[in-house]
């Protein structure tokens, strides 16, 4: 779609790179109507801008100790924590931030460096070893294997509809999943094959689903489901994706098949459909209001946890039924 702002025309050299910006959903302008494009760009809005690209946590009205955090806008705030947090920017040496001076060409070299770390921009296969920052994969048809990363890893945007493997992995931060759509080959977008990290986010400012596949020796304690995703566990019972979370806006959906352990949902308005395999737990949150369960013919979920009024539907069976809040329809019988 064209871009909403009147001082942005279709003959301007940035006009592409505004429209990408602006449809992926960080950019956002300085109104509804103006982008503001010949302008400098301020410290807080670079900030911004990087910390929407890598969806690092918004928490609003984020408590920081500059001396100047007063000057912050609060559209800006929680990415800006996050960013501390990160270690991707810090402040002065006095310990202001100075948010509304304008950033220079060198503060941005070095914010882009410690947020993308070591960049993998080429197809084909990469060991890399030891590597103690961040690693950014941001195209298609790549095979990381053999790597140990002391930061986070992240998948992004520039991935589109490709295919990502990742063997013999260790990610001692957390793994984003900010890019990967639906494979075009019908496979699972990102595949995961002895893969270890603490935490796993799958987000994407376009609502765009995202796929992925654990197999092998994988174990991931803590999965954040926070766009429209399709989640394959193919491990054994002590390895896959520990605890899967859904916690995107209302309406996020999941699709889940295999060998699964723990889903709960916590977004009003959810779908959790458990397509093939099992779900130990399955857990609707009192948080997630009006959303629904589909157990698919052949499917099944050991234990459902209603704590909210829920829709559930299919032919799959269903071991033992808690329901623990009025407003429920079931399809089916628990065993």
């Amino acid at each position: 779609p064209a871009v909403p702002f009147r001082d942005v025309k279709a003959s301007d050299w940035y006009y592409d790179d505004i429209n990408i910006g602006y449809t992926t959903g960080y950019f956002n302008g300085t109104s509804k109507t103006t982008a503001a494009p010949r302008n400098s760009v301020t410290r807080e809005q670079a900030a911004v801008l990087l910390g929407r690209n890598l969806v690092l946590d918004d928490e609003p009205g984020a408590s920081i100790d500059f001396t100047d955090a007063s000057k912050l806008s609060n559209y800006s705030r929680g990415l800006i924590r996050s960013a501390v947090t990160e270690g991707i920017l810090s402040g002065y040496g006095d310990g202001s931030f100075r948010p509304k001076q304008s950033i220079t060409r060198g503060q941005m070299a070095v914010l882009l460096v410690n947020a993308i770390g070591t960049p993998v921009s080429k197809s084909g296969t990469h060991a890399l070893g030891a590597v103690f920052g961040n690693v950014t994969v941001s195209t298609s048809g790549v095979t990381l294997r053999d790597t140990t990363i002391a930061g986070n890893l992240y998948i992004t945007g520039g991935l589109g509809l490709g295919n990502v493997t990742l063997e013999n992995v260790t990610v001692l931060g957390k793994i984003v999943v900010c890019g990967a759509g639906e494979s075009e080959k019908g496979e699972n977008s990102v595949i995961l094959r002895g893969v270890s990290a603490p935490s796993l986010i799958l987000d994407n400012l376009a609502n765009n689903t995202v796929s992925i596949r654990a197999e092998g020796s994988t174990k991931i304690d803590q999965t954040s489901i926070r766009t429209p995703s399709y989640v394959e566990d193919a491990t054994d019972d002590s390895h896959g994706f520990t605890v899967i979370r859904v916690e995107g806006e209302a309406g996020t959906a999941l699709t889940a098949a295999g060998n699964l352990k723990e889903i709960v949902t916590v977004s009003p308005n959810s779908a959790v459909t458990v397509a093939k395999g099992s779900v130990r737990v399955l857990t609707v949150d009192e948080r997630a209001a009006g959303s629904s369960v589909a157990v698919l013919s052949g499917a099944a979920a050991k234990i459902l946890n209603l704590d909210t009024g829920a829709a559930v539907t299919g032919r799959g069976d269903v071991e033992q039924l808690n329901v623990n809040a009025p407003g429920t329809k079931a399809d089916m019988l628990p065993d």
